[in-house]
């Protein structure tokens, strides 16, 4: 008789149980959860320190008052752009940027607008400083420098000149407004809506525009240099489309002396 190949029977095995995989999967997602909750209630994750920089005109007080966060609470779960627009509705702010510096520490960092002039509240009595926005608000006494000049007469009919006077001040060094003591605001005319006058502390009057003002102040000292050598130690300088000279008695009752001595300057 032939002889069968028999072929072994294979068994089947069964699939082990997958309960211990599943078992320690939700061990680890249970102490990842104690581990997260343990984390962010411990100081790590709290905000320890707030700096500011660059603030010279408000207090660190002041810009506590607007923040949105303080000490203690959470380092991640602050909300920036609110708390940037909160600062910023603080008009003497330009800009402010948030730096976030792990474990706990936040830096605020602040542009202030520059101060470009001053001003006496008549109804108060108190000078005021303006900055380059227009903004004004009563002068501290390490804010007062003798090198910005006095606003005076700026009544609310000339707003609009008085902000764009303060933005071209802004643009001008301090060295170049030494000599300015005071501007105050002309009435408008046909050629001219924004004229104005400025007073010297060598004496002298200087008419001109704010349009023209950020390019002719450039040769004010030079132009003063000029008259002062020719014995003309007093009078008004107009520079606008042309500059001219004209003598005059500087004071209360301040006349040109004749309108023959006006002279153009070179």
């Amino acid at each position: 008789m032939k002889r069968q190949n028999s072929v072994p029977i294979l068994r089947n095995e069964k699939a082990k149980p997958r309960s211990n995989r599943k078992l320690l999967l939700l061990l680890f997602l249970f102490f990842t959860v104690i581990l997260v909750i343990l984390f962010f209630n411990s100081s790590l994750s709290k905000i320890k320190q707030i700096s500011f920089q660059g603030a010279h005109i408000l207090s660190e007080n002041e810009l506590r008052q607007s923040l949105l966060f303080n000490e203690g609470d959470s380092y991640f779960f602050i909300e920036e752009e609110k708390a940037i627009e909160q600062l910023k509705s603080n008009k003497v702010i330009e800009s402010i940027q948030l730096n976030k510096k792990f474990p706990g520490k936040i830096e605020v960092k602040i542009k202030e607008f520059p101060i470009v002039a001053y001003e006496m509240n008549t109804l108060t009595n108190q000078i005021e400083v303006i900055f380059s926005n227009g903004f004004t608000m009563e002068a501290k006494n390490h804010e007062i420098m003798i090198d910005k000049p006095i606003l005076t007469g700026w009544s609310e009919e000339y707003k609009n000149v008085k902000i764009e006077l303060c933005k071209v001040l802004e643009g001008i060094p301090d060295q170049l407004l030494i000599e300015i003591s005071e501007i105050s605001p002309l009435p408008p005319t046909l050629s001219y809506d924004d004229k104005i006058m400025m007073y010297t502390r060598s004496a002298y009057e200087v008419v001109t525009s704010v349009s023209y003002l950020e390019e002719k102040i450039l040769y004010l000292d030079n132009t003063i240099n000029k008259l002062k050598q020719n014995n003309k130690m007093s009078g008004r300088i107009y520079l606008l489309d042309s500059d001219t000279y004209e003598p005059i008695d500087i004071g209360e009752n301040a006349q040109i002396n004749s309108i023959e001595d006006s002279v153009e300057i070179d």
